[in-house]
């Protein structure tokens, strides 16, 4: 009966949780396995061979992952033309049929303009405009066509670039005499290719260069009117004909979120330092044009910052690696106008050669960064895609499971020989790829299942209750998936300390025990110094310094410390972040009576806890407020100076105390990684969470202190909700944010350990009430959600809201 409960349900919510959106505007890549080419895996065996001769096995493991990572495959030649045939043929096979198939996406480049290349030399075409050319391409491209409207092609779906490098010459290299001629041709050729395109199951993105070429503030705007021209023309041969948008990055190194801006991206003439902000920069003008704004970005080998020295440098640049793996997932990608991050560029196919008395040399292939001696464009390179797995970032996991690919021998002997070898390589490769880091520098969050928090899920019920009798089952499912999110529990009084208690006791039993335990780590914060939250009203706590608040708070973290230091807790590890609000209020805030009688017991209390709550399985993350509030300039100094001070404060008391880092914007709205800078975050570099991080880094280490961060993203998912960074108190229209996680692939910043989320969403800033006692005005400005309850309250008005603006949406959990 609960079965078909269940069943009945979940047919009932499907036509709302898992339809497509609709097709004239759906993701090609949304529901699709985006197929792995295999000519492009058979070149990688080469390298796999070079690593294992070098004893390198887990470099070879690594590869084997690069040769199940789906990557464009280009026709750039008639004859690459019937390569498409096979490879419909392997994606057919790897779709599969009936209820267990895989719809297949086919990623392929079209790359074969008369005249090609224009302004460079290393990847010369086929075809050239004083033979005929133009006429040829065509030809060309009624190849392509064919292949794609067979009736294998019909029953996969296909994602196509459209001539790299070619509109982006015609923006800006039309000095060029080559570049002059061949521009009509250019417009021509590529509107010819889309009107002749035109399958349902066929997306088009034209090639729109990258931000250090076409996002300069001047060709912003020609850009876009450009694509829209040659749309237009593809229009007149074909009425209807259409593109999903653009792709960019091809075969270069941009970061799509650099984590820095680099020296020679620094203009004021040019916002696009990174692909995102290119696309938040090119997307207006297109709207404006008339044109898709609808993007692919090539990330294939974009790993590395800080391998070139100017934007120009485009040829086989050493000491690239892999970049980050394609993905639709809006966790990682966080610009809505992204379709995917993809591999355009097969890594290791040169970009050019590097021999000066070759007919296709370009100088840029002997820059003073290329990776020299080199093959012509296309031909394969090994030494350069030995340095691109070594390179990678994020690291690529090793994969051994290719030992038992051949599923189709029946002979128990031959499983049982490759099943040891597959043991034997997981085995060999294991203290290399699986350890922990050293001890002393240990991300506390990798390598453990992080704790999802009982009390936050019961109070959940409520909503859940709510959401049910709306009868909108989909965000009642939604929230079933908070209820499994992991959040810190807040310690702001001395009765919640029992609850640590109850935190060990749940914890300790989801752990389990032996061979199939997952190591659990509890998230607490601690939140209760004598006259907490001197500047605002809305959080005061139960010590004041004018009843002995500063002993009674040594006693509170003294107890504490007696739970942490139980048998049961020892097997756990726990998660701190000592006292939000605090020692932000000293920096800025001594010229509050409140702030400035209360600073020296602020600094130290939160030493006290320090000394205190020196256990190896506890990691200590102090308060360090947000980039909207200590992320200026003249703050960070004095910031990373103050958070030195407490620490030696505490080795004071306990020599050898140390804290693994920082927590900021706990409680907060900011961004970690903000797809456009809001106009009331002018004059602060800090603009986002992640800038805040960079910019406070340098300060840190010159003070001496851990440059380890987790950031809290709970309630961060909507930008566009304030009028300013002051605007704290319950804010409207917010939503539950970036999942909690420690994957680089979506952090991109290997100073921060974690997203994590610190305040529970749902647990009110401050009451709205301007009667009571703790009121603060912020709770009523223009921005916050009116009625509101005490702060720390639960508030289901709230939470219904941080559930339906969650940014990205969340998946419904059904039972």
């Amino acid at each position: 009966m609960k079965f078909l409960s269940f069943l009945a349900c979940t047919l009932a919510l499907a036509p709302v949780a898992f339809s497509a959106p609709p097709k004239t505007d759906a993701n090609p890549y949304v529901g699709k396995s985006v197929f792995a080419n295999k000519g492009y895996a058979a070149k990688l065996e080469e390298t796999i061979k070079y690593f294992n001769e070098q004893g390198d096995s887990l470099n070879a493991a690594r590869t084997r992952t690069i040769q199940r990572t789906p990557t464009f495959s280009w026709i750039s030649a008639s004859a690459d033309v019937s390569n498409i045939k096979t490879l419909i043929k392997d994606a057919t096979a790897a779709q599969g049929f009936g209820f267990l198939s895989k719809p297949q996406l086919v990623q392929i480049v079209v790359y074969n303009l008369p005249d090609r290349d224009c302004s460079a030399k290393a990847s010369d075409g086929e075809f050239n405009l004083d033979n005929d050319g133009l006429n040829k391409y065509k030809a060309f491209i009624d190849s392509i066509a064919k292949e794609l409207n067979t009736p294998a092609a019909k029953k996969l779906s296909f994602s196509l670039v459209l001539e790299p490098d070619s509109l982006g010459n015609v923006v800006t290299n039309l000095s060029v005499e080559k570049c002059a001629k061949a521009a009509p041709a250019y417009k021509e050729g590529i509107a010819y290719a889309i009107a002749k395109l035109q399958f349902p199951n066929v997306a088009l993105y034209i090639d729109a260069a990258n931000g250090g070429w076409l996002g300069w503030n001047d060709n912003l705007a020609p850009s876009a009117n450009l694509f829209a021209e040659v749309l237009k023309l593809a229009q007149a041969i074909r009425p209807g004909a259409k593109v999903r948008g653009l792709a960019t990055n091809v075969s270069n190194y941009n970061q799509f979120i650099a984590p820095v801006r680099e020296n020679f991206t620094e203009s004021e003439w040019n916002n696009s330092w990174d692909e995102t902000h290119y696309v938040a920069e090119l997307v207006p003008h297109l709207e404006a044009a008339g044109f898709p704004t609808h993007f692919i970005v090539d990330q294939s080998r974009s790993g590395r910052a800080g391998i070139r020295q100017e934007w120009g440098q485009w040829c086989n640049v050493r000491n690239a690696g892999f970049g980050t793996r394609p993905t639709t997932d809006q966790a990682v990608i966080q610009n809505a106008a992204v379709d995917a991050l993809v591999w355009v560029k097969p890594g290791g196919e040169s970009d050019g050669t590097s021999d000066e008395s070759a007919a296709r040399f370009d100088v840029v292939c002997r820059s003073p960064v290329a990776h020299v001696p080199a093959p012509e464009a296309g031909s394969w390179f090994n030494d350069y895609v030995v340095n691109l797995v070594k390179n990678a970032n994020p690291p690529l996991a090793p994969t051994c499971a290719y030992l038992l690919e051949d599923s189709t021998v029946a002979l128990l002997v031959v499983f049982k020989m490759k099943f040891l070898s597959l043991l034997a390589c997981t085995l060999a490769l294991a203290p290399v790829a699986f350890s922990a880091p050293s001890k002393t520098d240990a991300n506390p969050y990798v390598g453990k299942t992080v704790f999802a928090n009982k009390g936050y899920a019961a109070k959940l019920e409520e909503t859940i209750q709510y959401f049910n009798k709306q009868k909108d089952f989909l965000n009642a499912a939604r929230t079933r998936t908070i209820q499994r999110t992991p959040t810190f529990s807040w310690i702001s009084a001395s009765a919640d300390v029992s609850s640590i208690k109850t935190l060990i006791k749940d914890a300790t039993a989801a752990q389990g025990f032996g061979f199939l335990s997952k190591p659990q780590l509890v998230q607490i914060v601690v939140y209760n110094l004598p006259d907490r939250d001197c500047s605002a009203k809305a959080s005061d706590g139960e010590f004041h310094l004018d009843n002995d608040g500063f002993n009674k708070y040594k006693a509170f973290i003294d107890s504490i410390a007696k739970e942490l230091n139980a048998p049961a807790a020892k097997k756990l590890s726990f998660s701190l972040v000592l006292e939000p609000d605090s020692l932000g209020n000293l920096v800025t805030n001594l010229g509050v009576e409140k702030c400035a009688k209360a600073a020296t017991a602020y600094k130290e209390g939160i030493a006290y806890a320090i000394a205190k709550l020196q256990f190896p399985n506890v990691a200590l993350y102090i308060d360090a407020a947000h980039g909207g509030w200590l992320g200026w300039n003249d703050n960070l100094a004095p910031s990373a100076n103050l958070f030195a001070e407490v620490l030696q404060l505490a080795q004071a008391i306990r020599p050898g105390a140390k804290v693994r880092g920082l927590a900021t914007n706990v409680s907060n709205y900011n961004q970690f990684i903000a797809p456009v800078r809001e106009n009331f975050t002018e004059w602060n570099n800090s603009w986002d969470e992640t800038h805040y991080v960079t910019e406070l880094v340098p300060h840190l280490e010159a003070a001496g202190f851990p440059a380890h961060f987790i950031i809290d993203q709970g309630r961060a998912g909507q930008a566009g909700i304030r009028q300013e960074w002051s605007q704290w108190c319950n804010v409207k229209n917010a939503g539950f944010g970036t999942r909690p996680t420690a994957d680089q692939a979506v952090i991109q910043n290997a100073a921060v350990d974690a997203l994590v989320w610190v305040k529970p969403g749902g647990e009110s800033d401050g009451t709205s009430d301007e009667s009571a006692a703790r009121f603060d005005v912020v709770c009523k400005s223009p921005v916050a959600h009116v009625p509101a309850p005490e702060a720390g309250s639960w508030f289901n008005d709230y939470v219904v809201n941080l559930v339906k603006y969650a940014n990205p949406p969340l998946a419904p959990t059904w039972f």
